[in-house]
């Protein structure tokens, strides 16, 4: 499902959980996400990576980026979540370079070393403290602070490896074999093939490891595909479902519509206004 924030401001969110909780569905947002974990620990499955993620690990998920967020023991957690477009990252990418600001937004998961780790909570409490403010100088102020938290995590910020689980590199080369190959018929059976992985464990292993089911990937992966081709390309919307891998237009427009809320005509004219 598509999450929306105002797309043209910067949000912040802090939350802490005293149980175990996942999120709902896997989704992705307009704007860019940047993840602070204070304590406790998650799962995150980004695109087609596995992250076991720790107290003063960073996410980034760039914009439109499918993801979920998974506990994989029984503690709570406290987190921090900003959210910002593009139009509000020009400093930074003027400062460090385009390559080099696109290269953060991909980064995944970074790693910041205690000291750094604080002065980074204390970026994300003077941003969450002005957003309360509301006042005609808060969007400047969030912006400048925005800026600076991003430029502090790409300095300090060091890449930390992906899950340690064992069967994680399986089940991410099957995950990076749909994002290249969601065109292509793709069955349960043949997944399970290129996992060395009989097909109950694989089914069990790929929800484990990434919070929702093979299946339910598969068609996520093939809608997002779908709804940039409706937004970039005059295509017809009968052959874009074809190209995306569905095999029948209407069962592409219920699963589309399930997903952004509207229908795949509905999507385009919206997009193209």
């Amino acid at each position: 499902m598509l999450s929306r924030h105002n797309a043209k401001k910067i949000s912040i969110d802090r939350k802490k959980t005293k149980s175990p909780e996942d999120m709902p569905q896997m989704h992705a947002h307009e704007n860019h996400e940047i993840y602070f974990l204070l304590s406790g620990a998650r799962r995150y499955f980004i695109k087609d990576t596995i992250y076991d993620v720790s107290a003063n690990d960073i996410i980034v998920i760039p914009k439109n980026e499918l993801h979920r967020t998974v506990t994989y023991n029984e503690s709570g957690y406290d987190r921090y979540v900003v959210y910002f477009p593009d139009m509000l990252t020009d400093a930074v990418r003027i400062s460090a370079g385009n390559d080099n600001f696109e290269n953060f937004l991909g980064c995944g998961c970074i790693q910041l070393s205690r000291p750094h780790a604080e002065k980074f909570k204390e970026l994300l409490g003077e941003m969450e403290y002005e957003s309360g403010l509301s006042d005609r100088y808060t969007p400047l102020m969030l912006s400048n602070k925005l800026n600076e938290l991003i430029v502090y995590a790409m300095r300090y910020g060091s890449p930390k490896e992906i899950s340690p689980d064992k069967n994680a590199e399986r089940i991410q080369t099957v995950a990076h074999f749909v994002t290249e190959n969601f065109a292509s018929p793709i069955t349960l059976h043949d997944a399970a093939r290129m996992a060395y992985l009989e097909e109950a464990y694989f089914c069990k292993q790929f929800k484990k490891l990434t919070g929702f089911g093979f299946v339910e990937y598969l068609t996520q992966v093939r809608v997002k595909a779908a709804a940039s081709l409706l937004s970039d390309s005059d295509i017809p919307i009968s052959k874009i479902a074809e190209k995306c891998g569905f095999t029948s237009g209407n069962y592409f427009g219920d699963v589309f519509k399930r997903f952004y809320g509207i229908s795949p005509r509905e999507y385009r004219k919206n997009t193209k206004m």
